[in-house]
């Protein structure tokens, strides 16, 4: 098992990303499915977690195999997905995801967010290595990059924040977040286990950097919703996912049909 935890430091308070982390969530996902991701809404709900408390409840698989890398796609049957268990008992959030082709696969995010200003629960020393993730400074993947969301350049209208410069993390103007992100990968697979591990620690670090740094960007999408604009768009989003799978499943169903003449 491979574990580290992600420091990520963004321009905004708790109670503004109460909001804003659901809508990140979502339009993620809606982005994934016009990238041609199946994504399949098994659970959506309102549920208390026994540890974490009253909160809400998604479980989603995603089919990805054809997005894995040459290496990886050779041992994975086309049709795997992902099957995602997520709680977000806002500050914590839990993620949970398990592999149908292999149950030696899993994944554990265990997120916080908090104020950095010192507090015993959020700024005790790790037990795990630390990896700060810098949405300014940190190299970007050129597939991700758009000038609109570099924080160098972006300036919030409705907030008046940005753009981000050296040192801003010290200025006391700027309201600030820290999401703390323990995550656990095991892989527990002979000969393959260390490079899937991190190869699953190099995407979720990734997909750190990519999504906080548009959590940003996408402030004045975000910062004016209330909670129930939020779940009507999660409500949409979720219901084209559904619709967009059953319509390819039933395709592949259709085309694994055999001819009534080749069954007789």
């Amino acid at each position: 098992m491979l574990e580290r935890e992600y420091r990520i430091l963004v321009p905004m308070t708790v109670d503004e990303y109460r909001i804003g982390q659901i809508y990140m969530t979502v339009r993620h996902t809606e982005k994934e499915t016009q990238a041609g991701t199946e994504v399949e809404v098994v659970v959506n709900e309102a549920r208390e977690h026994p540890e974490l408390g009253p909160g809400h409840y998604t479980e989603k698989r995603y089919y990805l195999a054809s997005k894995f890398p040459g290496w990886l796609a050779a041992i994975v049957p086309s049709n795997m997905y992902l099957c995602e268990k997520s709680w977000n008992c806002y500050p914590k959030t839990l993620t949970e995801t398990t592999a149908s082709f292999c149950s030696s696969f899993y994944l554990r995010i265990e997120t916080l967010y908090t104020s950095p200003t010192p507090t015993e629960e959020a700024h005790q020393p790790s037990p795990l290595p630390i990896d700060v993730v810098d949405i300014v400074r940190d190299d970007y993947p050129k597939s991700h990059y758009l000038e609109a969301e570099d924080p160098h350049y972006f300036t919030s209208i409705k907030t008046g924040r940005g753009p981000l410069r050296e040192g801003w993390c010290s200025d006391p103007v700027i309201p600030k977040m820290l999401a703390i992100k323990r995550v656990s990968a095991s892989f527990a697979f002979w000969g393959l286990q260390t490079k899937v591990e991190s190869f699953t620690h190099q995407c979720l670090r990734e997909i750190f950097l990519v999504g906080h740094r548009q959590a940003f960007a996408w402030i004045d999408e975000w910062i004016e919703l209330s909670e129930a604009d939020v779940r009507e768009y999660e409500e949409q989003v979720l219901a084209c996912a559904t619709r967009s799978h059953q319509s390819t499943a039933e395709t592949h169903q259709h085309h694994h049909t055999a001819p009534d003449s080749l069954q007789r």
